[in-house]
């Protein structure tokens, strides 16, 4: 699989966009972000029918920020509220283990964006 394939099923690009300063990231944290992110991607291979995925992670400001989008199909309302929407619902748990929080906004075919804020520990 080339680096800018998401999965063999997937058909679109990928981009990603790292603009963290190398700053030590707690191991905590680190976990909870790369959880984060693989759900996501999970996410998107399954349901949003996408042709471009971006991933951003910043860690300016003492808060590392990682976004997950696509332009695909989007959540409607309704699937977000489901019980069994484990997924985004877990990832808002597992957020908060390390005093994170997570923001999801998906508009209709304009595709989803999930972004994970962590406050970091302050710099030297």
């Amino acid at each position: 699989m080339a680096g800018n394939e998401l999965h063999p099923t997937h058909r679109g690009r990928v981009l990603l966009r790292n603009t963290s300063t190398g700053r030590e990231i707690p191991k905590a944290i680190e976990l909870v972000a790369y959880r984060s992110a693989q759900e996501a991607l999970t996410n998107i291979t399954k349901h949003s029918q996408c042709d471009l995925v971006e991933i951003e992670l910043c860690d300016a400001r003492d808060v590392l920020t990682l976004e997950v989008r696509d332009n695909g199909a989007g959540i409607s309302p309704d699937a977000l509220d489901k019980p069994k929407a484990f997924g985004l619902r877990g990832l808002q748990e597992r957020a908060k283990t390390v005093a994170g929080w997570l923001d999801v906004s998906s508009y209709d075919k304009r595709g989803t964006s999930i972004i994970l804020s962590v406050p970091l520990p302050p710099g030297p």
